[in-house]
């Protein structure tokens, strides 16, 4: 923080009187931090001495700044004119939270501006506002942001001094600019005119101090005492000479904001769009927008819901209240103006040349809450680190870094977080790196020189471990050159270089061989064949010098044509020619013809077939001959050649000495038969009747009983074929009988009871049709009935008797019955374990017994049941169980007084899944691994409960079960944990998505198999539902990782 005191705060000194001049401020730049100037003598809070101090050039860049003026001098701009023609400068504000109170004079004697001129008619400076939140407050007679106050010469002579207000742009921000006793809010101090004003964007409160007639403007003039019709001077939204246009205050109130509000947008659809950098709403949620007379705009849409209409500002000068009834527009941070904060510095540890670092230190000007380690952001410079864990709290942080990949400087930004501005972000630091050992140069195998075969070259390095990259192009080789696997063969003339890489040493010199080859030119064969039909030329062996070129020339027979050219065993078409070039190696040529052939296309519709059928292929020349047979129930109705019907109709035809196309086809009709259907009293069958059926086709008869009879006999062509409910006739080729006779029913009502209890009556109880049985259900001792469960459906809720009224078909009844048990919920804090853990079962009545102990450095501090205290045991046995109860032990560290175990960065493996976990874990923390069995999200509502209680334990990672094998996971199939992805990638059989969870220092216990297994049952009856498998990783005091 910086407090600045004299002539002014910061700028200029105080002039001598007497026409003496004060100190001019010079240039004055504010990017971040905490700055106060007060002035003494009449001087500026910021800028121009006492005696017409000219306020220089001030920029505010961001930071928070107060600058209050004394006696006749501006809060920031210039000082007291008295006897001088100081002026206010310029100034220009960026960003940050800016507060400029103009000297308050002594009511005789004027104040100076907030921002701008003096008093005794400083004029206004030049002032820039394109963001920020600026509060612009003026003194005796001045205005907010503008000139100074006139003022009285009594000592020399009686007048009013004026000065001019300046000129005011401002393109964003939120503006509170209040004048001081007759003057405007932005413009003229009293008696004094108004300069010139553009606004272009921004929230902008102006106020001017007086209410009379010819009083101060908001923005204009001054109070009129001497001058009469003082000029308001322009309010635009740029230059005229740009396309400005004249713009009024619009009032714009957001629904339902209450409080002081950020708006990041406000309006779209203006030209020019209308600026709405840090700008905040008053307390009672309005805007103060400066827009063109009847101007048309849609307010933005809000962050959900759609634009509203249309609404036209038309009010030329007059405020207009806008409240929008749709949504609040633009995207709003609720709550309070943040405080600004400054990043002060960022310095890492560590030395150059010998010691890596391990964290930067991070220094705000203020207290800061609520920082997280996504708040803080480290971008590679000249340097690069990878950052870890973040700690600390006020005005004191540290992140740490877990790997400095490569020393120098690099960038680190902090977000800030909800409440907050920070300043001077981001801020550099110089990391440092210790230096690795560097690898053994390679060596080649034979040395370089002039050979006069092909060589194999073998490359090796000293430095165990190490990989050799290489080029054989003459270029230097990195590390995504090929890597060397084996020997290299080296038939030409070239250069291998060579280079070493090992993980945490420096790479190795580059080794470098040069190899002569001279071997003399080879030839190649291409060996030519061509089959029946036709030749190629040349043929046989044909020899071609090596980078040469060899034409082979095709010709088919008469009556032939080419069928296929293969080259090296590819088909290359039916070309009459094949060209070699640039041969380098042996090659084959093979070539085949075929005949000139026809098609006979034959078709055969329903009920038979001709044979052949389709396009059938004939030589040119040669006869073909063709068959027609009916199936069976089916017999020849027309055959069809060339479209000539043949007749009579034919059982074959001959097509010879073919040498066009042509077609043939045949068309059948049905055979068929009468099957006679009867049906005695009590029942029907369907159809019935003299029923006719197609030949070799069949015929379903469907048999219905009577109310109260079933079917007693079936009879087909006289021989009795049972008492089914139907009879179907298959490849019918002749006629037949179908007869039925019913009879009355009765039914059974089978009755099972599991162990634990009875049924009675039970067994196969027979029941007369439309009469009822009653059933009473009863558990034994110890025990209760689960579920009744009758014709398949379980009984909601358990009934103890069930009747079955007005029986009309068989039916099933069974009861089960389970043992009555008890929930002892066990937990153990950091530091130890209780076994059994987690929600154990206990039947009624039954004893149950929990050991304690505690992990390396740890001893129990006290063990708690059912919220009483029993010190600090080992053991606890519950007995004659009859109710649930709860088991708690905590530990303390006793590691000779030292700190407890820290947070480092590991990788827990579980040897039974193969889960890998990296990342900061606690130093005593394990890890493990529990799988369920699940059903689909929103589909069971008790699984969705254990979702949701094992969601603060860690994380829920479902695993699709592999298809290919029954018992979905390939042998040596695992998970493995991608640290760039941020996800688990399984391997082989596996597929899943995950996200990291944070939970530090809490204990954790999986989820027991049997709350899982249990869970899942609804309404006495397992569901059919796809179950996913979840594999649920628990690492206790840790930094979990979700997979």
């Amino acid at each position: 923080m910086l407090t600045a005191r004299g002539g002014a705060g910061i700028g200029g000194n105080a002039g001598s009187g007497s026409g003496d001049t004060g100190g001019g401020c010079g240039t004055v730049v504010i990017n971040n931090g905490i700055v106060k100037a007060y002035a003494n003598a009449s001087g500026a809070g910021i800028g121009g001495g006492d005696w017409g101090g000219s306020g220089g050039s001030v920029t505010i860049n961001g930071g928070e700044v107060e600058a209050v003026g004394d006696g006749e001098g501006a809060g920031i701009g210039g000082g007291s004119n008295f006897a001088s023609h100081g002026t206010g400068g310029t100034v220009a504000i960026n960003g940050g939270v800016v507060t400029a109170t103009g000297g308050g004079g002594n009511g005789v004697s004027p104040g100076g501006a907030g921002i701008g001129g003096g008093g005794y008619g400083g004029s206004g400076c030049d002032v820039t506002i394109s963001g920020g939140i600026v509060t612009a407050k003026g003194g005796g007679f001045s205005a907010g942001i503008g000139s100074g106050g006139g003022g009285i010469y009594y000592e020399f002579y009686p007048h009013f001094v004026s000065g001019e207000g300046g000129t005011a742009a401002i393109s964003g921000g939120t503006v509170t600019a209040t004048g001081g006793s007759g003057a405007s809010g932005i413009g003229g101090g009293k008696d004094s005119p108004g300069g010139t004003v553009y606004i272009s964007g921004g929230s902008v409160r102006a106020k001017g101090n007086n209410g009379v007639a010819g009083g101060a403007e908001d923005i204009g003039h001054g109070l009129e005492v001497e001058s009469e019709h003082l000029n308001s001077g322009t309010l635009f939204n740029k230059p005229s000479g740009e396309g400005g246009v004249p713009v009024f205050l619009t009032t714009v109130t957001l629904d339902g904001v209450g409080a002081v509000t950020r708006v990041t947008m406000v309006m779209t659809g203006l030209t020019p769009e209308y600026g709405a950098k840090d700008m905040y709403t008053d307390k009672e949620g309005k805007l103060y927008l400066y827009l063109p007379a009847d101007t048309k705009t849609a307010a933005a849409a809000a962050e959900t819901g759609e634009p509203p209409e249309q609404t036209a500002y038309t009010a030329a000068g007059r405020p207009i209240i806008t409240r929008n009834d749709h949504s609040a527009a633009g995207t709003l941070y609720e709550g309070a103006l943040p405080i600004a904060v400054t990043f002060a510095s960022a310095t890492a540890d560590g030395a150059a040349g010998t010691t890596t670092s391990t964290r930067i230190d991070l220094v705000f000007s203020k207290a800061v809450a609520g920082l997280t380690e996504e708040d803080i952001t480290i971008t590679d410079g000249t340097g690069s680190a990878i950052k870890g864990a973040l700690t600390g709290s006020g005005t004191a942080w540290s992140i740490a870094l877990s790997s400095v990949v490569t020393e120098g400087t690099i960038s680190v930004a902090v977000s800030a977080p909800a409440g907050y501005i920070i300043y001077g972000s981001p801020r550099t630091a110089t990391v440092y790196k210790a230096p690795p050992e560097t690898v053994a140069t390679p060596a080649f195998s034979p040395a370089e020189g002039t050979y006069d075969s092909v060589q194999s070259v073998t490359i090796s390095c000293l430095t165990t471990g190490a990989t050799i990259r290489y080029t054989t192009d003459g270029s230097d080789p990195t590390g995504s050159s090929a890597e060397y696997t084996g020997a290299i063969s080296v038939g030409v003339t070239q250069i291998i270089k060579a280079k070493a890489f090992k993980g945490g040493m420096t790479e190795s010199a580059i080794a470098s061989a040069a190899y002569t080859i001279n071997i003399p030119p080879a030839t190649h064969t291409i060996t030519a064949t061509a089959g029946t039909g036709g030749s190629i030329s040349p043929s046989g062996a044909v020899t071609v010098n090596e980078g040469e070129g060899q034409i082979f020339t095709i010709e088919p027979d008469e009556h032939y044509r080419i069928e296929t050219v293969t080259v090296d065993g590819h088909a290359v078409g039916a070309a009459g020619g094949y060209t070699f070039s640039d041969v380098t190696a042996d090659h084959t040529i093979d070539v085949t013809f075929s005949k000139i052939t026809h098609i006979i296309t034959a078709t055969a519709g329903t009920g038979g077939s001709i044979t052949p059928s389709g396009a059938v292929t004939v030589n040119e020349g040669d006869e073909q001959t063709f068959t027609i047979a009916a199936d069976a129930g089916y017999e020849i109705e027309s055959v069809t050649v060339d479209e000539v019907v043949q007749d009579p109709v034919v059982l074959s035809y001959t097509f010879k000495g073919v040498d066009d196309d042509h077609t043939i086809s045949a068309t059948f009709k049905r055979i068929t038969h009468i099957i006679t259907a009867t049906a005695g009293t009590g029942g029907s069958i369907t159809p019935s009747g003299a029923v006719t059926v197609n030949e070799g086709e069949g015929q379903i008869f469907t048999i219905e009983p009577d109310e109260h009879y079933r079917i007693e006999t079936v009879t087909v062509d006289g021989h009795a074929v049972g008492a089914t409910g139907g009879y179907t006739f298959s490849n019918v080729t002749a006629d037949h009988t179908i007869a039925v006779m019913f009879s009355k029913i009765t039914h059974t009502i089978t009755a099972t009871a599991g162990t634990g209890g009875s049924i009675t009556p039970s067994g196969a109880v027979t029941v007369n049709e439309g009469s009822e049985q009653t059933f009473t259900i009863a558990a034994d001792a110890g025990y209760e009935i689960d579920s009744v469960t009758v014709d398949g459906v379980v009984q909601d809720p358990v009934v103890l008797s069930y009747t079955f009224d007005d029986v009309d078909a068989d039916h099933t009844i069974s009861a089960t019955f389970k043992r009555i048990t008890h929930i002892i919920t066990a937990t153990a804090g950091t530091g130890g374990s209780i076994t059994p853990p987690g929600a154990v079962t206990v039947n009624e009545g039954d004893e149950q017994t929990f050991t304690i102990a505690a992990n390396t450095n740890y001893s129990i501090a006290s063990v708690t049941v059912d919220g009483v205290n029993k010190g600090a045991i080992s053991s606890y046995a519950f007995v004659d169980v009859r109710g649930n109860h709860t088991i708690s032990a905590t530990f303390a560290y006793t590691s000779g007084g030292g700190s407890e175990p820290a947070y480092i960065f590991r990788t827990l493996t579980e040897s039974a899944s193969g889960v890998i976990v990296s990342g900061i874990i606690h130093e005593d923390a394990r890890l493990t691994v529990s799988p369920l069995k699940l059903h689909h999200a929103g589909t069971c509502t008790a699984c969705d409960a254990i979702r949701a209680q094992a969601a603060p334990c860690g994380y829920l990672h479902s695993l699709r079960r592999d298809p290919r094998g029954a018992s979905g996971r390939a042998a040596g199939a695992r998970s493995e944990y991608q640290p760039d992805a941020g996800f688990y990638r399984a391997a082989d059989d596996f597929h899943s998505r995950g996200r990291r969870v944070q939970r530090p220092d809490r204990d954790h216990t999986p989820l027991c198999r049997r709350q899982a297994g249990n869970a899942c049952r609804h309404s006495g009856k397992w569901k059919s539902h796809f179950y996913r498998h979840i594999a649920l990783a628990v690492c206790r005091r840790a930094w979990l990782v979700g997979f």
